[in-house]
């Protein structure tokens, strides 16, 4: 593995472990014959011998295989999906998916030529709608009803809108998290506990990062959750409100900036406006 392998990052837990072999399994037949490394998250906490805490379906699967399995002390939980990934190789480009997803064929060639025209920019494969602030306050629905056109425009900029790494995964350039501050794992838990991509978000706004969709990314998920029900599903959960106050304490920029970023997005978009 050299610093021009794409590596694609996810993690596991313990209740979704048996179906995860499915997508790991997946990701690896669609990554041969690329420079692509497949790196496979667990919790110390959860999986503390590591393989052998593994389902058997797996052992003979990762001895053939080049993934790299990598056991992180304690438990992050969903944070692990990127995290561990990027201390341990900050000079790679990082393709975050998630373990319950089947992709296409197409999957990291698609990825791979938006970054290519984009190198700099965050690649999405689905946004989520945003919340925004206004007067300090957030409110808490979405800011547009359809982002249909947004999806079917190819590498539209998303403003203020979230990426959807769970759903169709995202592409982190090199270099996309500088502030210290992201790293810091106890801040990052004590902020956002159930959140990495609202954690990733947060920082990719704080530092003024583009963040880009490729619709042309197909998935099929293996819970059934389609892009309506991802999309739509978080919004009224209380905790969120929590993790934009904890932002908002970490940067006092930060709702100020959401609301320069809304007015950008209407501007762009006047269609997909409230």
């Amino acid at each position: 593995m050299t610093d021009n392998t794409l590596i694609i990052s996810l993690t596991s837990w313990t209740k979704r472990i048996d179906t995860a072999f499915f997508t790991l399994t997946k990701l690896y037949d669609i990554s041969l014959n690329k420079d692509v490394q497949i790196i496979f998250n667990l919790s110390q906490e959860e999986f503390p011998y590591g393989i052998n805490s593994l389902p058997y379906c797996y052992k003979e699967f990762l001895q053939k295989s080049s993934i790299i399995i990598n056991v992180d002390e304690g438990n992050i939980r969903a944070h692990k999906k990127l995290m561990p990934t990027l201390e341990k190789y900050p000079y790679n480009d990082i393709l975050v998916v998630d373990d319950d997803k089947l992709y296409e064929e197409d999957m990291i060639d698609n990825f791979l030529q938006a970054h290519n025209k984009f190198p700099h920019d965050v690649i999405v494969g689905r946004s989520h709608f945003r919340i925004y602030g206004e007067n300090n306050k957030f409110i808490s629905k979405p800011i547009v009803y359809d982002l249909s056109k947004i999806w079917e425009t190819p590498l539209s900029p998303l403003f203020n809108c979230k990426q959807a790494s769970g759903l169709a995964g995202t592409l982190y350039p090199v270099g996309t998290f500088t502030d210290p501050l992201f790293f810091d794992r106890k801040l990052m838990m004590e902020s956002c506990y159930y959140s990495d991509e609202d954690w990733q978000w947060f920082f990719n706004i704080k530092e003024n990062r583009t963040l880009r969709t490729n619709f042309k990314v197909k998935v099929y998920s293996g819970n059934n959750d389609g892009d309506e029900y991802a999309l739509y599903n978080n919004y009224g959960q209380s905790y969120y409100e929590q993790y934009y106050y904890n932002f908002q304490k970490i940067w006092s920029d930060f709702y100020d900036r959401l609301n320069e970023l809304n007015d950008q997005f209407i501007r762009y978009y006047p269609e997909l406006s409230v």
